[in-house]
């Protein structure tokens, strides 16, 4: 297929006109070129292909040997996109006429986007080929970059326009070969006049012979049939009869145009027949006579009107094609540009990359993060901004991309310009060498992570450190969670613990008292209770459970612990026992104190009746050392009746007490000074007593208490007037009373010995008493569920302290409600 044939067939101008608007619109170079390296159209080539490539010898044998090499490798309805010798891209698509591949549409003359050509090989090129290397790098730096995806969008528009050329040049050379026969049918006829007239008279096509006045001198019945007629009716009328006045003027003026000049014409008109309006290709020749004269025309037409239709069509569509294009190209900038405002406006981490390892373009939200410009970012391989233990992972990461694998949730680390780290979350996308990736800062989460581990690590240890049974449950009673002491103490493993239920570690019987406590938790807020726990290997050990309703995020659990109570337990019937033994010695004091009371005091009072009698009696009788002795029996006896009387009492504290009721303080000091009057009268005391309080307490041992006390301070005073005082501070739980004297003191290594029973600091010549009133006291302020003690210094006085409860019951009932729970 030659050059003119092929524009025999396809408009080259009008496509040439829609390469250039394509051009304009797009950017991309178009043009088609024969398959023996001829280019037929183009629009303006790049300026490095226009102003080098193609105009000097040495790179123009690159260009043809590349469209040469890709004409081989192009099939009917592919396309192939290459690199040409000279480094540049191009794509081509085959022009295929009549099922030759006649030619092919090539576009090109660009990079792909990510992957531009390198610089030094293009200074190398002009080297190589003697170009001015300014000028040609110049050139170099206009080449075009374009997606991938604009590339495709660009072989689709150029996909649809060679169908359309490859559709249109197959039906005009149809035409061109049934014009081409119509010839050598004419040539035929000039042969023989018979068989000139046999085949005119046969011919499918109207053929008719006039003169120079528009008469028919000769009309076949193809002619005549079309107008509606027989030959006979025509032949000798001027064509002006039949046919509108403008399309008769027309064709007349092209009969006698060829008679005039002697040449052959072809040229298509519009006629009017019965049928409709019709196109006619007309092909007229001069006829001569014998002499060379020219005198008549001969015409023979061809109907197009088929031909016309499919050509208004095709310039419809081309039409169609054109605004289809500006459409697109609109689009595509349009789609370009609102890309590019996502791109530069939104807040995550947008980047396209290379597998050579660099960034190509990064939207702003990267110099936002990481603190550097974008032209240091560019610069730099992103391998140098990742952690030093993030860089071994990063390369397989893109290794696995350069495969074509997807990368979906990668995390790394990368260095700020400030030195710290920022933890990224990838997910990224091959399309060859090129890499479009989004990334997430999820720094603040990896924080949180972290404290989050410290805290449960921190938790964990604190839970595994309580010396019991640490536990979580649901509302179902399920564990949740639990410490290694619960796996270790019961034996069941952590895999075990996480399906069961609590319930599940109790034997049978307490299950229902146990599931009792466990909703009262979540009813109440808080439980107890006591309950064997059954281990793995059906063992009861005893425990103390605690459980309180807790809530995380609007969930309702039980937290609590469990302490083992074996030893205490133990303790416990230890106790039972030595309660029962020291009640029963209790017993025996007391019995003991009734026999003292009645079987010793009554020998002791006869021993002193008969020792006064013989002092009486014998006083002038015995001597000195006689009476000595009698003094000693009578003393004797005497103190030996107050230490009975002291045990008594001692002994009665507990087995004797009332109970305890609301008492005046008040009153009890009134009573105790009373008792003490004839002392405080003798030694002219003088006894300061503050505000005092009611008190719930045993009324006769607080007056025997108070008494003993400010007794204490009246017979261990060193000055000549005794100064006592008795106070009460109100404090938040109890009342703390004290009774402060200037007596002789106490030194402090005596703070418990002078609480002991029958222990005495001086002898009882200097002071006289039985070692049992402070011993007494002590019983009483702890019966009442308080404790005593002093502050003293030798020489500069004493204050005794004790407390006695505000909610105070007897020991004996605590004692009770302590068994009782």
């Amino acid at each position: 297929m030659t050059q003119s044939k092929l524009s025999d067939l396809i408009d080259l101008k009008q496509v040439q006109e829609i390469l250039n608007d394509f051009y304009e619109a797009t950017g991309f170079a178009i043009g088609i070129i024969q398959t023996d390296g001829e280019v037929l159209v183009k629009s303006r080539w790049q300026p490095i292909c226009e102003d080098f490539h193609r105009r000097y010898p040495e790179s123009l044998k690159n260009c043809l040997e590349s469209d040469l090499t890709i004409h081989k490798h192009l099939e009917k309805g592919s396309f192939v996109d290459y690199k040409c010798l000279n480094g540049l891209v191009d794509a081509a698509i085959p022009l295929v006429i009549g099922g030759e591949h006649v030619a092919s549409l090539f576009f090109g003359q660009f990079f792909y986007e990510g992957e531009e050509g390198d610089e030094e090989k293009f200074r190398q090129q002009a080297k190589e080929f003697g170009f001015c290397e300014a000028e040609y790098l110049e050139a170099y730096r206009q080449i075009p970059v374009f997606s991938r995806e604009q590339v495709q969008k660009v072989m689709r528009f150029c996909t649809s326009l060679v169908k359309m050329l490859n559709d249109m040049g197959k039906k005009n050379l149809e035409l061109k070969g049934d014009l081409e026969r119509q010839k050598l049918y004419e040539g035929k006829l000039s042969e023989s006049e018979q068989r000139y007239r046999s085949l005119v008279e046969t011919s499918t096509d109207p053929v008719f012979i006039l003169d120079r006045d528009g008469k028919y001198l000769f009309m076949n019945k193809t002619a005549a049939g079309q107008m509606g007629g027989k030959p006979e009716d025509y032949i000798g009328q001027n064509m002006v009869d039949f046919f509108p006045e403008d399309i008769a003027e027309k064709q007349l003026a092209s009969i006698q145009w060829v008679i005039d000049n002697r040449k052959h014409i072809q040229t298509e008109t519009r006629t009017v027949l019965p049928d409709g309006i019709r196109w006619y290709s007309m092909n007229i020749h001069p006829v001569p006579d014998a002499s060379g004269k020219v005198f008549y025309a001969q015409s023979i037409a061809r109907d197009i009107t088929n031909l016309k239709q499919v050509q208004k069509e095709l310039e419809e569509h081309e039409h169609k094609l054109k605004e289809m294009v500006e459409e697109r190209t609109a689009a595509l900038v349009k789609a370009q540009t609102e890309v590019d405002r996502f791109f530069n406006t939104t807040l995550g981490l947008l980047c396209i990359a290379g597998t050579d390892g660099y960034f190509k373009r990064i939207n702003p939200a990267w110099e936002n993060l990481l603190g550097y410009t974008k032209e240091e970012i560019l610069a730099t391989p992103f391998l140098d901004f990742n952690h030093p233990d993030d860089i071994e992972p990063t390369m397989r990461e893109v290794e696995k991309l350069s495969q074509g694998a997807k990368t979906i949730n990668f995390t790394n680390r990368y260095r700020c310009k400030d030195g710290s780290y920022k933890w990224l979350n990838w997910t990224s996308v091959p399309v060859g060498e090129v890499l479009y990736a989004a990334a997430t800062d999820i720094t603040e989460a990896k924080e949180q992570e972290e404290r989050y581990r410290l805290e449960r690590n921190f938790s964990d240890t604190a839970i595994n450190s309580l010396p019991g049974v640490f536990y979580l449950l649901d509302k179902q009673g399920y564990f949740k969670r639990w410490n290694d002491n619960f796996t270790r103490i019961s034996g069941f493993s952590s895999e075990e613990m996480s399906g069961m239920n609590a319930l599940d570690v109790f034997p049978e019987e307490e299950r229902e008292k146990v599931g009792r406590e466990i909703g009262k938790v979540f009813a109440e807020g808080y439980s107890k209770v006591e309950a064997n726990l059954k281990t793995r290997q059906g063992n009861l050990i005893p425990f103390y459970f605690t459980g309180y309703r807790f809530e995380i995020n609007d969930q309702v659990f039980l937290i609590g612990t469990g302490i083992d109570i074996t030893e205490l337990k133990e303790a416990e019937e230890a106790n039972q026992k030595m309660l029962a033994e020291l009640a029963r010695s209790n017993n025996d004091l007391e019995q003991f104190a009734y026999v003292a009371s009645h079987d010793l005091q009554e020998p002791l009072r006869k021993m002193s009746s008969f020792t006064g009698l013989l002092e009486q009696r014998y006083k002038d009788v015995l001597d000195e050392k006689g009476l000595k002795y009698m003094f000693y029996i009578t003393d004797g006896a005497s103190r030996m009746q107050g230490l009975i009387n002291g045990l008594l009492q001692f002994s009665r504290v507990s087995t004797r007490g009332k109970d305890f009721l609301p008492v005046d303080m008040n009153w009890i000091l009134r009573s105790a000074l009373d008792n003490l009057s004839l002392v405080i009268k003798e030694k002219q005391a003088m006894i300061d007593i503050g505000k005092m309080p009611v008190v719930n307490a045993d009324s006769s041992q607080i007056v025997s208490l108070m008494q003993n006390l400010i007794g204490n301070a009246l017979k261990f005073c060193q000055e000549d007037v005794p100064l006592i005082k008795v106070s009460c501070e109100d404090r938040v739980d109890d009342w703390l009373f004290s009774v402060k004297d200037n007596g002789i003191g106490i030194s402090s290594e005596f703070s418990e010995k002078v609480f002991v029973i029958f222990q005495r600091l001086q002898t009882s010549a200097d002071y006289p008493g039985t070692g049992i009133g402070l011993a007494v006291c002590r019983k009483i302020v702890e019966r009442h569920g308080g404790v005593i003690w002093f502050d003293s210094e030798p020489g500069n006085g004493t204050t005794f302290f004790f407390t006695i409860p505000k909610n105070n019951i007897s020991k004996e009932a605590r004692e009770v409600a302590e068994n009782d729970n």
